[in-house]
């Protein structure tokens, strides 16, 4: 099940709940704090690592010109 996070209405408890879209989406979930079903669901921003591998190196003659580098047919 995904978690989603919400910020209860009724005590202002912010707390991350695993529930169904379903469950979401009729508004079966309640306040782990309170026990309220008065839920807002807050947007967190969040990132995402990425492995870097299919980057090729940079040319160290773009800096000088491309004259005579065997990679000047890739740029």
């Amino acid at each position: 099940m995904p978690f989603y996070n919400f910020k209860c209405r009724g005590c202002g408890a912010e707390n991350e709940i695993s529930c169904t879209m379903e469950q979401k989406e009729k508004g079966d979930i309640r306040c782990p704090a309170c026990y309220s079903a008065e839920l807002e669901r807050v947007f967190k921003p969040f990132s995402v690592a990425v492995k870097a591998t299919a980057v090729p190196p940079a040319c160290p003659s773009r800096q000088s010109g491309c004259a005579g580098c065997p990679m000047a047919a890739n740029h």
